[in-house]
């Protein structure tokens, strides 16, 4: 009686793909013995087009093999809907803003849409789950929640805290000196998001005196007096800018 892994006349490759059936196998040429009670009848070789992984799957009756049947292997089912940020980016009034939720997961395409709340004044919400725009200068903190659906109805939904900080804005005033006295003054920002870098665009210092342009700060000791008409500009970290024309005056 023939062996439930085929007859005795088998080839040694047919014990292999008894188990699983690859492409090797059916490039190979190689037949699978099917059975039918306890005599063996070899079956057909398998097509060498046949490209696809399959499983022999047994039918058993008791200690003997009742056939075989071959059962292709599915894909792998997707990831599940996923959302891959726990926050969205900091924004500033009157600045380009861009925040991507990095959706993944499902079946695309996705439609994401806002179910509670509403995006900060300037913002767009797209189904590639980017939020971008031009924050308005009256823009304002919010709390949103956004739904996630995929091609298959498949869904998530997420929610955030938007911050939004005040538009940079820089002091228009310095501090009057005197000839041969020392001087330090920084001049003073409100707004914006640091760290700053801080430039004089326009005119200069009296002698005797320098700007740290990490700082906004000017330090020394003034050689000669006079008003000293300056344009002093600030950029932030989020692209915020602002300039103002200051007069120094050094007595």
């Amino acid at each position: 009686m023939s062996s439930a892994q085929g007859g005795p006349d088998a080839p040694p490759a047919a014990l292999l793909c008894r188990l699983i059936l690859t492409s090797a196998c059916a490039e190979a040429g190689v037949g699978l013995p099917r059975l039918a009670g306890p005599s063996a009848v070899p079956s057909p070789a398998p097509s060498p087009v046949n490209q696809f992984s399959s499983v022999i799957v047994p039918m058993s009756l008791g200690a003997f093999e009742y056939g075989a049947e071959f059962v292709p292997v599915p894909p792998p089912p997707p990831p599940p809907l996923a959302v891959g940020v726990t926050t969205v980016a900091t924004g500033e009034a009157g600045v380009s803003f861009t925040s991507d939720l990095m959706i993944s997961g499902g079946i695309p395409p996705y439609i994401v849409s806002l179910i509670k709340g509403a995006l900060p004044a300037g913002l767009s919400l797209g189904n590639d789950g980017v939020i971008s725009g031009t924050l308005s200068p009256t823009a304002k903190n919010a709390r949103i929640t956004v739904r996630i659906t995929d091609s298959v109805n498949d869904s998530i939904t997420k929610s955030f805290k938007m911050t939004i900080l005040k538009a940079l804005s820089l002091s228009e005033k310095a501090k009057t000196g005197r000839v041969g006295k020392n001087y330090n003054a920084s001049l003073k920002i409100k707004g914006g998001l640091g760290p700053f870098n801080w430039s004089i665009t326009t005119g200069a210092l009296p002698t005797g005196l320098s700007f740290n342009s990490v700082t906004g700060t000017i330090t020394g000791i003034p050689t000669e007096a006079g008003t000293f008409p300056l344009t002093v500009q600030v950029t932030d970290t989020l692209g915020g800018v602002d300039a103002e024309n200051l007069t120094l005056t050094i007595n």
